[in-house]
């Protein structure tokens, strides 16, 4: 395990509790009804080995006036997160947590099944006798791309539909498989499957209210860098002289930044969700921009900036 103080895990030029009015834990952190106790950043890349078989993945733990905990999770479920916070003598009774994951949580419109559904069908889903991999998670989500669907858009072999949060951070798609530094669909694939094991103890943000204990988003470690701390690179080093954290590799940062992220737009939960992105998901801290919704969004075979 690793452990920092971080006294409101901001960066310090946008730290609150510093500068001529700083700001109480209740007033920045805890304003109803956005009432999260605990922020969870969970990092997909290396999510299975070269074989195809689930990693552990790097997960950072957010509580504003306490230690920021790195660790590790061998699967997004309960019962996993409960061994984890047990293991780190962290106490979760009664607090409400905000997981914040590095996967596409949703397909495009043309294409897109119920989230609930989605993560059903992915459960039993797998490739050439494989459960996971990035072979088999490019199966699963090319699978919903038939025939019929692309003659109705008019698509040539290059265009595969995309998300309009895609569009407008330029996230990479699931639908690709290449390059493999740049592969969303292996960690997402990998996530929804653990998902599926059991659907009663999370809500999923922007598809249904948060009602649970447990809230789940969507996050994008290079818009968090780019949008919270202002960087055009992601280089490590700099990243250590910027926080002041004593990262160990590039995975466990940006577990950080998502914890971070989760924490720094949680207000979004809670604010009216246009309905391209009740149906099609949405990156957390993105703002919400419904000028082309509904109206169909692709993407021309060209390379997008990297989800890890």
């Amino acid at each position: 395990m690793d452990a920092f103080f971080y006294e409101s895990a901001w960066p310090p030029s946008m730290n609150p509790f510093h500068g001529p009015n700083p700001q109480t834990p209740s007033q920045h952190f805890m304003s109803p009804p956005m009432n999260f106790d605990i922020f969870i950043g969970l990092d997909q890349t290396g999510a299975t080995n070269a074989k195809g078989q689930p990693k552990p993945l790097p997960m950072a733990i957010l509580q504003p006036r306490k230690l920021l905990v790195f660790a590790s999770i061998k699967n997004l479920t309960l019962s996993d997160l409960t061994e984890t916070f047990e293991s780190q003598k962290i106490s979760v009774k009664n607090k409400k947590i905000l997981i914040c994951v590095d996967s596409a949580l949703g397909l495009p419109a043309p294409v897109t099944p119920p989230f609930r559904e989605l993560i059903a069908r992915a459960a039993s889903f797998d490739f050439k006798n494989k459960p996971y991999g990035a072979l088999t998670a490019h199966a699963f989500f090319n699978s919903f791309l038939d025939n019929k669907t692309l003659r109705a858009e008019s698509r040539t072999k290059k265009e595969k539909p995309a998300r309009h949060v895609e569009v407008l951070v330029q996230a990479n798609s699931v639908f690709n498989l290449q390059p493999f530094q740049k592969n969303i669909g292996c960690g997402t694939f990998r996530v929804l499957k653990n998902l599926a094991q059991d659907q009663s103890w999370y809500s999923v943000w922007p598809f249904e209210p948060i009602t649970k204990q447990y809230a789940i988003a969507e996050g994008y470690p290079s818009y968090f860098w780019k949008t919270i701390f202002k960087m055009k690179t992601r280089n490590l080093e700099h990243i250590k002289k910027l926080t002041k954290i004593a990262f160990k590799n590039q995975d466990q940062a940006d577990s950080y930044i998502l914890a971070l992220g989760a924490q720094s737009f949680r207000k979004q939960l809670f604010t009216k969700t246009p309905p391209i992105a009740r149906q099609e998901g949405w990156i957390l801290g993105v703002p919400w921009n419904t000028s082309t919704a509904g109206a169909s969004v692709l993407e021309n075979g060209g390379l997008r900036d990297s989800r890890a």
